[in-house]
């Protein structure tokens, strides 16, 4: 009698491994794999798009997340991303069979000193809504990098100083045709 049971333990245990799972069943992929946005100045936003592919014969709904990485999953200099909602994108997406979706995703840093010069690092998690004993979950991982302040602030100033240069530049050529045209009335 001890042996029948473990032969039904067994064959049961034999039958879930080689028999399809819904999981298995379900294909999806999502791309990029990473996205960098360097130099963004806080006040400003980016819009970028990622794609999911459902490479399945039915339609799937997809859910997207951001995902707060451990510091040992993080790339080297990479600080948590501060605030989650700076990042705005649809929460469901329905993807037909057989076919792609793009989803637009921005990111919109408010305008504070104390966001300048920094690297941060979040991802962003995409799973399908399936009922099963197993999830899979795809990662995006979104690096982010603010321009510096100071630099910031010379670049403003150069531009300044150029501008002024091409409006006075300008004026001075006007003025000066405008007494050639006196001149020779």
């Amino acid at each position: 009698m001890h042996l029948a049971k473990h032969l039904v333990f067994l064959s049961v245990g034999f039958l879930f491994i080689i028999l399809p799972s819904p999981v298995l069943a379900l294909t999806f992929s999502v791309s990029p794999a990473e996205v960098k946005v360097a130099h963004l100045e806080p006040g400003q936003e980016v819009t970028f798009n990622i794609t999911i592919s459902n490479k399945d014969n039915i339609n799937h709904v997809f859910t997207l997340d951001t995902y707060n990485p451990k510091e040992s999953e993080r790339r080297p200099g990479e600080a948590l991303f501060p605030v989650s909602s700076w990042i705005s994108f649809l929460q469901q997406v329905d993807v037909p069979a057989n076919s792609n979706a793009q989803v637009k995703v921005t990111i919109d840093i408010p305008e504070s000193q104390e966001w300048y010069d920094k690297n941060w690092e979040i991802w962003l998690k995409v799973s399908a809504d399936e009922e099963s004993l197993v999830t899979v979950n795809y990662y995006i991982r979104l690096l982010v990098s603010t321009t510096d302040l100071e630099l910031n602030t010379s670049y403003r100033w150069i531009i300044g100083v150029i501008v002024t240069i091409i409006f006075f530049s300008g004026y001075t050529v006007y003025r000066s045709r405008r007494r050639e045209e006196k001149l020779d009335a």
